[in-house]
């Protein structure tokens, strides 16, 4: 409970910040608002698949109608992104493909089809590019359809020292953000509350 109330109060919504604009907090308050139960918890804690290190059957069919199978999933903060990584962050209302800094260029070509960050101009996943490739776009599309009804979800990709980096940082619940206390602090916080009243 603590880290879902925790990531709550970091949504654009609910978070006193000057940089939050009142129409990204008026959209973040009204899509809550629209959402499910499991769908807000997206909302609140993202999903973050690692993508680099998946298992040889994550993006392959489960053999059950058009089901994939999802790689694994690491805990919403900064601490378990590596900087030679690739993520997939799915907080419901957006899918961010996040590349580390130091992610090799033979990753890159074989996800992007080009060696170096600086090649990028408008970076997308085609699942012809290659077998990892086709892997990630079938994760992707079957985040997608585990939405249901919901809005379809854009894919942006987060490079390195970039805005859409930034907003990605901004969605992992576990760090502190925005003058809110990061999941660790508030379990602490909690708990001398708790042993106060004793």
């Amino acid at each position: 409970m603590p880290l879902y109330i925790g990531g709550l109060l970091k949504l654009p919504a609910f978070r006193p910040a000057a940089d939050v604009s009142i129409d990204e907090r008026y959209e973040c308050l009204m899509s809550l608002l629209g959402y499910s139960v499991a769908q807000s918890t997206y909302r609140v804690y993202p999903r973050v698949y690692s993508l680099h290190d998946m298992s040889s059957v994550s993006g392959t069919s489960t053999e059950i109608e058009d089901n994939i199978f999802l790689p694994g999933t690491v805990a919403a903060s900064a601490e378990q992104i590596s900087a030679s990584g690739i993520y997939l962050v799915d907080n419901t209302q957006v899918l961010r493909l996040y590349v580390g800094p130091a992610v090799s260029e033979e990753t890159l070509l074989e996800l992007f089809g080009t060696r170096g960050m600086d090649d990028f101009e408008n970076p997308i996943v085609s699942p012809e590019t290659s077998d990892l490739a086709c892997r990630v776009w079938c994760i992707i599309q079957q985040v997608r359809k585990d939405k249901g009804s919901r809005p379809f979800q854009s894919v942006r990709v987060a490079l390195p020292n970039t805005p859409e980096e930034a907003r990605l940082f901004a969605t992992l619940s576990e760090d502190r953000i925005g003058g809110e206390m990061s999941y660790v602090d508030l379990l602490c916080h909690i708990h001398r509350q708790v042993n106060g009243r004793k």
